[in-house]
């Protein structure tokens, strides 16, 4: 029994010891959280910022910026001790004041998400680019159109996806010469040239055959400097019908426009869904006949493919 209580003892005592041992440990690492806590809250407590605010729709005609931006900056100083820097901040508060919602954030990168280094001439903003690739859900072996590309963004932005690099065909064609030479400078400097042709042609006169091509990604003008001759209903009919033409059935179509026409193109789409259901009702033979396979394209395919694409 005196030796059971000797070693009892022994092993409280250990127990006791190893407890402090932990306790002073313990203490430790929280005098250094504490420590480095109120580091942390020195450095935020000295921020330079600057709040950065944007709106759009019909609030934007009636929202007073400066006013709104002064007082929410002084509000968010009171609230978190930092100081107002207007020339050189070192963090940017952004809102964006729609007619729906209010947005508001920080950056988490040190540079702008739109900065590309393969994009010598950008012309849509690179995330808005990304956006429209990824909604159009692109698939290895399908061939994309891009019939009004510009300066090429979306079609280098899809390209350059790691999981569709070298796996699926883009074109790109615009009625501007001009663009085209963009284009091709934007090409020189990626690794999707040896899978991105580019072509001079005019987006409501398309030169490819009748369901020849799986996706369609556009930044249609919806600007009335960039409609031409027609009325902005007039244009997205004529594109909308040709869309429809070339693109294989069950292909898909993701098209950027602005918020005005937004309802008026949905019309349209809804509509040329309509006419097109019963074209291929009539027409089933013909357009199965030029309907390229889709889901078994392999890279050689997609090559062979945009042989047979043109009239």
């Amino acid at each position: 029994l005196a030796i059971s209580e000797k070693h009892n003892a022994v092993a409280i005592s250990e127990k006791c010891n190893s407890a402090v041992a932990m306790n002073k440990k313990h203490q430790t690492c929280c005098s250094k959280c504490i420590s480095e806590r109120d580091s942390e809250h020195n450095d935020t407590a000295s921020l330079l910022f600057r709040m950065s605010i944007k709106c759009s729709g019909k609030v934007s005609k009636w929202i007073n910026l400066k006013k709104l931006s002064r007082d929410l900056g002084w509000r968010v100083a009171r609230a978190t001790g930092w100081t107002t820097e207007l020339r050189q901040p070192q963090m940017e508060v952004c809102l964006h004041v729609s007619d729906g919602h209010v947005t508001s954030g920080v950056p988490l990168t040190r540079f702008p998400l739109s900065r590309r280094v393969y994009l010598g001439d950008s012309g849509l903003r690179a995330p808005i680019a990304w956006i429209i690739s990824q909604l159009a859900s692109i698939k290895a072996g399908d061939i994309v159109l891009d019939p009004m590309c510009g300066k090429a963004t979306i079609l280098i932005e899809a390209a350059t996806d790691i999981g569709l690099l070298g796996n699926a065909w883009f074109i790109g064609s615009d009625r501007d010469a001009s663009q085209i030479d963009r284009a091709l400078q934007n090409l020189s400097t990626c690794d999707c040239s040896n899978t991105t042709s580019l072509l001079k042609a005019d987006g409501l006169n398309m030169p490819y055959r009748n369901a020849c091509l799986d996706v369609v990604v556009c930044d249609a003008p919806f600007n009335q400097n960039h409609l031409f001759a027609l009325t902005p209903q007039m244009f997205y009919y004529k594109f909308l019908t040709e869309i429809y033409r070339v693109l294989v059935p069950q292909g898909r179509c993701v098209l950027l426009t602005s918020e005005q026409l937004k309802h008026t193109v949905l019309l349209m789409v809804e509509g040329a869904e309509e006419n097109q259901t019963q074209k291929d009702n009539f027409q089933s033979e013909g357009a199965t006949s030029q309907t390229l396979v889709k889901g078994s394209k392999t890279h050689k395919d997609c090559y062979e493919a945009r042989m047979l694409l043109c009239h």
